[in-house]
């Protein structure tokens, strides 16, 4: 198979061209003749863009509302087929500095990313951040274990100075706002 067949191949596979560059590693690599360094490579492409276009000055993204935050939380996770958590560290203004996504079936999974999410915490100079993912099949209430990794994070970044604003769940149109319904009051700031 040739590139240009691949090319057309992972188009009609995600959807989009926009899509195979935000599509997990995973769903490239379903895709006849993409492998693992080609699959990484694309994710890289498309996150190395989205960076570029988010520091433009003329694109600078404000999260000062939790309906901004949902507003573009949703587009995001509109077409993920899996569970993908995300941490959005964000400066004082809560203008958003980095946005990590981690790509799992199980949020609990974040625990195990918790000294990268702290790392890139303190590389950005985060004053603030916000959590979310998405449950691709299912409603918006919070697990047991999304309640854990809330407080435990909270707790990582309450010892760096760093405010946890919120963590928001969405699912298809639904959203759930962890702060807005008054789960975990201790970890807010």
């Amino acid at each position: 198979m040739n590139t240009d067949e691949i090319a057309h191949a992972l188009i009609e596979h995600c959807g989009s061209l926009q899509k195979v560059f935000k599509s997990p590693v995973e769903t490239l690599k379903e895709v006849s003749g993409v492998g693992e360094n080609t699959a990484v490579a694309l994710k890289f492409i498309g996150d190395f863009f989205e960076y570029v276009i988010l520091k433009s000055s003329n694109n600078e993204v404000f999260f000062n509302s939790t309906e901004s935050f949902v507003k573009y939380s949703k587009e995001k996770y509109r077409t993920l087929p899996h569970e993908c958590f995300s941490v959005y560290y964000l400066d004082s203004q809560l203008r958003l500095l980095f946005n990590d996504d981690f790509q799992s079936n199980d949020s609990g999974m974040a625990e195990f990313y918790i000294p990268r999410i702290a790392k890139k915490a303190v590389q950005y100079n985060t004053k603030n951040v916000i959590l979310s993912h998405n449950h691709p099949n299912g409603g918006c209430r919070p697990s047991v274990t999304d309640f854990s990794t809330t407080r435990r994070l909270a707790t990582v970044f309450s010892g760096l100075g760093i405010g946890l604003i919120d963590h928001i769940i969405i699912s298809g149109d639904k959203d759930y706002s962890m702060r807005e319904r008054g789960d975990l009051p201790e970890v807010w700031r």
